[in-house]
Parts: structure tokens; sequence; C-alpha cells
């Protein structure tokens, strides 16, 4: 069975409301859960990660839509989500305290012995972009945009080669930030949109921007409301259905 990766923080988790049309079930689409068995996809869809926040703030993400579009055509899958909130780039890395990537890769591996990773999205950078002023700045701590850059392109190397598959094959959507994401001396999300995420698209082989453009929050300046999540996950499918496709 094919299975979606789907990583990153607190908007990929989801901490929007799950509303009456993000129940309806769907068929043949299942989740990896604590005991690395598939099971049914049911909401929250973070539920079984095994790096996320408390459950209560399990709530609805892209995965839900990203599902329901893909399940179209392509049937049956999975996804093996695990995300956690607040976190930033550094703690996604190799050998970091943390150990996300660690946890992450032991999670992946159990779902390949059943299963055909196609893909890897990715949602992160509203706490890094938050905790820098301005990324045109020359000296920016803990990164300039170019070491982020590198950063972030290395993460992915490792997480493909961890995982034992090679670009051609798992393409890595990656989602910008709200626009409006601001910290407290700036409007910081377009900034880390075009420096950050659309420098990387092109930096990191078969990557490809999946655009915020237009989304909403739920009123906190940061997390993407229900709407807004609905259709960024049609964008993450629509993105990925277009890149096999080619």
């Amino acid at each position: 069975m094919d299975f979606y990766l789907m990583i990153g923080q607190s908007n990929m988790a989801g901490r929007a409301e799950i509303e009456k049309e993000d129940k309806k079930p769907l068929r043949d689409v299942f989740l990896l859960d604590g005991q690395n068995c598939w099971q049914p996809a049911e909401h929250p869809y973070n539920l079984y990660s095994n790096i996320r926040k408390e459950a209560e703030l399990q709530k609805l993400g892209p995965c839900y839509s990203f599902a329901v579009k893909l399940q179209r055509r392509r049937k049956p899958f999975g996804l093996v989500v695990n995300a956690r909130g607040g976190t930033s780039l550094t703690e996604w890395l190799p050998g970091a305290p943390e150990d996300y990537f660690g946890k992450t890769v032991t999670r992946v591996k159990a779902a390949q012995k059943s299963g055909k990773l196609r893909a890897i999205f990715w949602s992160l950078g509203e706490t890094d972009a938050q905790n820098h002023i301005a990324w045109n700045e020359d000296e920016v701590k803990p990164y300039s945009p170019q070491s982020y850059l590198n950063a972030l392109s290395g993460f992915v190397k490792d997480l493909r080669s961890a995982l034992d598959v090679e670009p051609k094959q798992c393409p890595f959507l990656c989602s910008e930030v709200l626009y409006t994401l601001e910290n407290d001396v700036a409007c910081v999300g377009k900034d880390f949109n075009f420096q950050i995420i659309a420098e990387a698209s092109q930096k990191i082989p078969n990557a490809l921007l999946v655009s915020s453009r237009g989304l909403l929050d739920i009123g906190d300046g940061m997390h993407f409301n229900s709407v807004s999540q609905r259709i960024l996950g049609t964008r993450f499918a629509y993105a990925y259905l277009n890149m096999v496709s080619v």
C-alpha cells in the first residue's frame, strides 16, 4: 500500500476546529497507529504521532482534505502523520536531543514493512520565522537565510537517506506559513515564505512549494483556520498529483 509522510509543527498537527463537513468517513484511507498497524483514518489525524503534544490539542490540519482529494484517484493508501507544535528546524535535525528525526524515522520504517513511501509533506516555520526580526539581515541567530536553507536541505537529504528513498521517487512538498505571521517587531511571514520556502523548493531536489496565499488564521495570527486547512490540504494534493503526472 502506498503511504505519505506528513510532518512539521502545529499547522500540520492541526489547531483548527473539526467541523461537520470534516467528519465524513473516508473509504480505504488509513492511519499508522501507535502499534504500527493501519487503522481506518479518523480525526484527529495527528493522534498517533509519537512526538505530539496533548491529545486535546490535536484538531484539524491539512491531512483530511488532502486525503479527500487523493482518494478520488489513488486508493487504498495510508498516512503517517508525525507532527509536534511549537518546534523549530533545529529540533528536527538528526542528533538533536528531542530526537524528532529518529522517532519519525522509526514510524516510517515500520510503515515501510507493509507499504511504499510516495511523498513527504512538510509544514514548519512559524517558530523559526517569529524568532527572527528580519530574514534579510546579514546576521540572524541562530540562522542566516542561507544557513537555514542549507540546514533544511540537509534535513531532507538525511531523511530520504534514512528511509532509503531517492528524490525522484519521493517528492518533498513544503507549505508556506501565513503571510500575515508577525512577531513582536515586524511581519515576518512574507519574508520567510519568499526567502526560505520559495528558495528551498529550488534548492532541494524534487521539491515543490505549496502556497498559503489567501489563507486565514483562527484569530491567533499563526494557525490556519478550518476553511484554510481544507484549502491547504487540497493544494497539497493537487501539487503532488501534478508532480507525479508529469
